[in-house]
């Protein structure tokens, strides 16, 4: 009998023979329940997932709440820094939900505050760049007993902010939860939390000193200058509503010596960091849902808002959180409605006075939910989103270019009631806020048929062109206003937009008359033909392309905002800007071959004078360049001062005078006299003159043997900024 040889099978391909650090990552895919799982597979990945303090870090609880059985698991990965595990723990001990034995409640307050506040505090240090969150969970209205017993979290959070090294966050939730207290001994002691958080580097608290300094009551010159220079260091820290604040300054014309070059370079890259949402792709992945089901949703929370008498605003921010949380988490139908309301309630309580309750959202679903399904749902929001709630919305640049563009009120109640409709569409998340906004008052201003729809300043400003804005536009005219609304299950169609909008109050702009494809074509050919002979060349629509020397193209989310200097910008990568001139493609919906002929030489005329007499600053106002704010400059001083600072050689040493300005931000404005024949030179004449401009120098040169005629400088100590200095450059 003969022998076969035995030829050993294949060896199968295993992810344990993979490297160490290959199956941290692969493991880094599974949410911690999976892991669980994966422990008692074998040994080694026990050992691993047992050892590795990286993947619990980033583990992903969704789903999850905090109970007596996985309690455990929780606190290991929040005692290794999860964000997403500290702020379910925080808030399971905050509302004692899930983590008291036998449905005990009540007990432990003083215990649950104490972890909840610490909690918190550790999520605070662990999410860096965002804003502070914590005082969102803990602000008043506080219940005097029961079950959520915030004054115990809120001693706890004033108790951990006596160490030394605490986060500057922490030191802004306590004095951001004190400010709205109605107490006015309360709001007298937030200050000091808010001054003590400014000075360790807080930009939140920055911005709300200077809220509380700065926008009640009359001011002087000085106090405006200082007003704006403490804006701009807000601006610097990224703090998106100090550059919206600015941003709307500067709109108005309280430029504090700034030029409009410097004024239409920030605007234009504030504008260009908006960003997409991107929610025309929440479907590709939300298997049980449609976009017939979240405009239903986002009916209702309008209807919410009505009710409640709140801002357009915090309805852009629920639906923000709605989409924000629906694009890496997958809802059930059945949960639709309960993350609608909770997002209103996050609103709400981030950004308005008067909130919503979690027992008076539970109560607005018609009983549909409980209270303990409503504070869970705000704990998976919450954890989803990193506690970033607020973001530029629709509304906050639409104001802007309302001022800039000096609008009327019916087109800017026209232009809020197509930007409220917007949100309805899940296509138009395609575009950024900073463009919907745009192309609503585009259209807002086509619809009334006005001459110049985008003037050319405000492209010139802003960095959108017409054209930029022409698909943006045709999607809102089509979406918005041409197409049928969808109806609800009880074949009602759903208008509660349409409703809010057809009262007095926003002078019934509803029941206007819209008009048809054809009309818009030829209120927009114009203005469009008349952007692209300026411009002379394309750009991508829906982008921010500045088509004039000194605005950057194509900004990155990591450029700064505020420090482009001018010699750092370049060229688009856009295929249109190495185009021969007069070579195009046409694919917008709204032109064709024909439109590209080129225009009469009178109709360019009446536009430039339409952009010249509806610019947002008159300029030949002040016909004299200065270094500093023309505020600063009283009419009477004008024919007796040279505004342009000159240096002045003198063998003579300065005089300090002390005039009880002993800071750098007590700004002295530096002037400069021509002297005469008939003036008394020296120190008296100095201070006279300084005192008549409501100021007094720092130092002032004395020197008696100035030649008649010649300049002399009144030097001070000015506070400078690294923003004044890139703009400067």
């Amino acid at each position: 009998m003969k022998l076969r040889t035995r030829i050993p099978s294949r060896a199968r391909a295993s992810m344990l023979a993979l490297p160490e650090e290959v199956i941290l990552l692969i493991l880094k895919r599974f949410t911690a329940h999976e892991l669980m799982d994966l422990r008692m597979v074998c040994s080694r990945l026990k050992l691993l997932v047992d050892e590795s303090s990286s993947l619990w870090i980033s583990a992903s609880f969704l789903g999850v709440w905090p109970s007596l059985k996985n309690l455990p698991l929780l606190q290991r990965a929040a005692n290794l820094g999860n964000p997403e595990a500290l702020i379910k723990l925080g808030l399971a001990h905050l509302y004692n939900e899930g983590i008291s034995e036998n449905g005990e409640k009540g007990v432990n307050a003083k215990e649950n505050g104490r972890l909840a506040a610490e909690f918190f505090f550790k999520a605070e240090s662990i999410i860096q760049n965002g804003a502070p969150f914590t005082w969102f969970f803990v602000r008043p209205p506080w219940a005097p007993s029961g079950v959520c017993c915030k004054s115990c979290v809120f001693n706890s959070m004033v108790e951990l902010c006596s160490d030394p090294v605490v986060n500057s966050s922490m030191l802004y939730s306590v004095g951001k939860i004190l400010s709205l207290h109605e107490d006015a001994k309360k709001k007298e002691e937030s200050l000091q939390w808010l001054k003590n958080a400014a000075n360790q580097g807080s930009c939140h608290a920055a911005y709300d000193l200077w809220k509380l300094r700065f926008c009640e009551g009359p001011m002087e010159p000085y106090s405006k200058l200082e007003r704006l220079r403490e804006l701009r260091d807000c601006a610097i820290a990224s703090h998106p509503d100090a550059q919206l604040t600015l941003a709307l300054e500067y709109a108005r014309g309280n430029l504090g010596g700034v030029t409009k070059t410097q004024v239409a370079e920030f605007i234009s890259q504030f504008v260009s960091r908006s960003r997409p949402l991107n929610s025309h792709k929440l479907f590709n992945f939300q298997t049980e849902l449609n976009s017939t089901m979240r405009y239903i949703l986002v009916d209702w929370l309008v209807e919410v808002a009505v009710m409640k008498d709140f801002p357009s605003q915090i309805v852009h921010i629920a639906v923000s959180c709605v989409d924000k949380y629906l694009m890496p988490c997958k809802v059930q139908r059945s949960e639709l409605q309960l993350l609608g309301i909770t997002c209103m309630l996050i609103a709400a309580r981030f950004q308005g006075t008067d909130i919503v309750t979690i027992r008076e959202a539970a109560w607005l679903t018609d009983g549909t939910y409980k209270y303990e399904e409503v504070v869970r749902m705000m704990g998976e929001v919450m954890s989803s989103i990193k506690g970033q709630v607020r973001v530029l919305t629709i509304p906050d640049f639409l104001q802007l270019f309302c001022s800039l563009a000096a609008v009327s009120q019916k087109t800017e109640c026209i232009a809020r009631y197509v930007a409220d409709l917007s949100i309805l569409h899940t296509e138009c998340g395609r575009f950024s806020p900073a463009v919907m906004a745009a192309s609503s008052v585009l259209l807002a201003n086509a619809i009334q048929q006005i001459a110049t729809p985008w003037a050319p300043h405000m492209h010139e400003i802003t960095g959108l062109s017409p054209a930029d804005l022409l698909d943006c536009t045709i999607h809102l005219h089509q979406q918005c206003l041409v197409d049928d609304c969808p109806t609800d299950h009880r074949n009602v169609k759903l208008k509660a937009i349409k409703q809010r909008y057809s009262d007095e109050r926003f002078m019934k702009v509803s029941e206007i008359k819209v008009p048809n494809r054809e009309e818009l074509r030829r209120c927009l050919r114009p203005v469009v033909l008349h952007s692209e002979a300026l411009c002379g060349k394309r750009s991508v629509c829906g982008q921010a392309v500045v088509k004039h020397p000194g605005h950057a193209q194509h900004l990155n989310a990591d450029d700064s905002i505020l420090n482009t200097s001018i010699s750092s910008l370049s060229e688009s990568g856009y295929e249109g800007d190495m185009e021969d001139e007069g070579e195009h493609n046409i694919d917008d919906p709204l032109l064709d071959e024909e439109l590209f002929s080129e225009l009469a030489d009178g109709e360019h005329a009446m536009l430039n004078k339409q952009s010249r007499d509806s610019s947002f600053l008159k300029w030949e106002e002040f016909p004299r360049t200065s270094s500093t704010p023309s505020i600063l400059h009283p009419p009477g001083f004008q024919n007796g001062f040279d505004f342009e600072v000159q240096d002045m050689e003198t063998d003579s040493e300065p005089v300090n005078i002390d005039n009880g300005i002993h800071s750098a931000r007590e700004v002295c404005v530096p002037v400069v006299l021509d002297a005469d024949e008939n003036m008394e030179l020296g120190e008296i004449f100095v201070k006279q003159a300084a005192s008549s401009l409501g100021r007094r120098p720092l130092r002032c040169i004395e020197n008696n043997n100035v030649p008649s005629g010649a300049p002399i400088s009144l030097k001070s100590q000015r506070r400078t900024s690294g923003w004044s200095n890139s703009v400067a450059q």
